[in-house]
Order: C-alpha cells, then structure tokens, then sequence
C-alpha cells in the first residue's frame, strides 16, 4: 500500500487552552491543522499526494514538554516508517515559536472510510487539543444523487465518465448541514455547476478565509493546482469563486470549503472583481425567510482559450458563466418547493460572457429554460415547466 507524506500550507482548526501564566514559563497559544484536505477533518483517499501537518505556536519563555497520541488503527502515524503504536505516540518538547508536528497515512483502498483521533496534552496542563479525523474511501466523492434525496437545487443528473458528482456538508447550530454539490469535469479541471440552498443562516459576518486548498472528493490530479496560487496569467483572469465566499460567511468550515479548487474557474479579473461580484450581491439580497435556491455555473460555447495552473496544467477558459435561481414567490410561504404551486413560485436566469466591462442589467436575464437549452443540463427537474419559462426582470429588481 503506498505511503503519502502531509505537507503544510495554510490554517485551520481551533485553539488550544493557555496557561494561567502567560509571562514566565511557556504556554501555548493554539494549535491547528494546515491545509486542507483537513477541513471539516476529512482527508483524502491518498490516490495522490495530501497535505496535512499540525502547527503549534508557544509563547513565554523556556519549552514546553507534550504527548501526541493517535488512535484508531494502523493507518496513520506520527513515523513514516514505523504504523505501530510505537509511531502513533509522539513525546516531545516544544519551544518559543512555530513548531511542526507531521502525521504520516497509508492510501485507503478499501470501500469504507476510516477515522482516527489526534490528542495532545501539554506539561503546563493545558487544555488538551484533540481533533477527529476522517479518511474517505477509495474513490469516494459523496455524490449527491447516491447518498441523499432530491434536493430542489440540484440539477437532473447527467451521465458522463468524464463528471464526478460530490456534496460538501458542515456543522451548523451542532447539525450537519449541506453545503454545496458540484458536478465536476476532469478533462477541464473544473465544475459545469454548483448548486446549493441560500438562506439567512449561511449569510454572518466572517471574513474569507482565503483557505485555498485541493477537493479531498475529487482526485487531486483532474484538479487545476490552484492551491499553489492563481493561474499562471493571474493578472488576466483570478480563481473565480462559483459558490461566494460571502454566501458562506456564518460558518468558517463551510466558508473555507468555497475555497476549494472544484469551486473555482478561470475568470476574467474585472468581471470577476467588478460586475460578478455586483450580481453575486444583489442575488443575496433575494434571500427569503423561505430558502433561495442557486446553481451557478460555466459555459464552453467553444474550447479556443486556456491559461495553466502554477503546476503547468492546461485549464481551459469558460466563454460565459450563469446563474439560475428558484423561490417561493412570497418568500415566506413556510412551505417546501415539492408543495408549492407553479403559481406559488418564481424563478429566473442570468448569462454572462467571460469579458470585462460588461454592465450590471436586465439584458444579462433570461429565463430558465433558456439556459437549460444552452447548457444542456436540466435545472430544478421536480418544478412546473411553466416556472422555468418566466423572464421578468422587474420582479428581481431589474
């Protein structure tokens, strides 16, 4: 079974405890894992390379003694050569600073995922950091269409060997919530669709958290390298956003998750910065005490452009982006989209060239059914037709 070595880059988790004596001895200030296949503490399958290490920062003066424990098998170790409980016990000393602790994992290939607990107490009598980690199994991306229901956002599934379906999911108010879906494609490194709910609850007042990481539901070599930085062009066109940071800014777990690479897509820089930015705003202000549902997506009309990813992988550059979006009419109805009326909804679309200076208006607007044509794919399948064919600029705002 091949061995995969985790690496850092950026933050994630929680804050260990402090001492009552923050001035003499040292103590430690927090603890946290980096990069993130770790987010949510689910790590990739090991098909390929995953990044995890844990960076704690100890403040006083002197060191500070603590005991690193792993449990839950023989498939991750603080040993790159010994997965015995021998390597999962790490006692060491920590000194004023950043001090690095790596865990070591075995590729899982079997059908069912696996968990483990990472614990560390400290000498000063510290609160213990303790964290659950969880490796998926071989291949698994949680599709959405396998593991749950119908929810209204996702579109009707297409079959394609080239598209891998997963679902994101976070901790809200102590339940596990979903976050977002995607249909991604390997051949473009990128997502033709996400999907997801958007209500009051997902919408705080977070900052991004600029967590750029790789998609530990897809395999990480169909993914652009956008973890490294932008695309080799930068300037000319950023990591854009499907699902906003801003539409996740309640919850720093879901909120890091829109930074996966499977979310992100070529776009131009001013239209990413000025006008998409613009339309993603004013699409939060339709939220609703009902649920807004969105899928925001891309376009190849054709496949004459690409940039490449910081690794030199080609990306090919969507030539339109669009929007499509469902609700209850009087936005508080209380009821689900399956019990409402055709009368009882609405609904409209929005097509954007990937250009600069294009113009926030009604003549981006189009109906649903529209962009179905367009796209392909078959938007909210369980609602009437005739919802889908409404193009009424004025009832959004326009």
């Amino acid at each position: 079974m091949r061995l995969w070595t985790l690496l850092a880059v950026g933050a994630l988790l929680a804050t260990c405890g402090n001492s009552d004596d923050n001035t003499a001895s040292a103590y430690v200030v927090s603890c946290r894992l980096e990069q993130s296949p770790v987010i949510g503490g689910t790590i990739a399958s090991g098909e390929e390379t995953a990044s995890l290490r844990l960076l704690m920062e100890v403040a006083g003066e002197g060191s500070l003694g603590y005991t690193a424990t792993l449990t839950g098998g023989d498939w991750i170790s603080f040993s790159i050569r010994d997965f015995s409980e021998t390597g999962r016990q790490r006692s060491a000393t920590a000194s004023v600073g950043e001090n690095l602790l790596f865990l070591y994992y075995k590729a899982n290939g079997t059908a069912q995922s696996r968990s483990a607990s990472l614990s560390i107490t400290f000498d000063d009598g510290s609160t213990p950091y303790t964290v659950e980690l969880t490796q998926l199994a071989a291949n698994a991306s949680d599709d959405p269409f396998v593991t749950n229901k119908q929810w209204p956002e996702l579109p009707e599934k297409k079959e394609n060997a080239n598209y891998i379906y997963a679902a994101h999911y976070g901790k809200m108010n102590l339940k596990t919530v979903r976050n977002y879906s995607l249909c991604f494609d390997k051949t473009l490194r990128l997502a033709h669709w996400v999907a997801y709910p958007l209500h009051s609850s997902y919408i705080g007042s977070l900052d991004r958290s600029d967590a750029w990481a790789a998609d530990p539901k897809i395999p990480q070599q169909y993914q652009a390298a956008l973890w490294l930085g932008s695309y080799q062009n930068g300037t000319i066109y950023n990591r854009g956003h499907q699902i906003p940071s801003k539409d996740r800014s309640s919850v720093e777990e879901m909120n890091k998750q829109t930074f996966y690479a499977s979310n992100m897509t070529p776009q131009r820089g001013q239209l990413n910065q000025q006008m998409w930015s613009a339309l993603e705003t004013k699409v939060r202000g339709y939220v609703c005490a009902d649920t807004l549902y969105v899928v925001s997506g891309c376009h190849f009309a054709d496949y004459d452009n690409e940039t490449k990813d910081k690794a030199g992988n080609i990306c090919p550059i969507p030539t339109d982006y669009f929007k499509v979006l469902l609700r209850t009419r009087s936005g508080n109805s209380g009821k689900r989209i399956a019990d409402c009326t055709a009368s009882e909804l609405r609904s409209i679309g929005f097509w954007v060239a990937n250009e600069n200076g294009q113009t926030l208006d009604g003549s981006l607007c189009k109906s649903v059914e529209e962009i179905e044509r367009l796209t392909g794919f078959t938007f909210f399948p369980e609602v009437d037709a005739s919802v889908k064919r409404q193009c009424t600029p004025g009832e959004w705002g326009f």
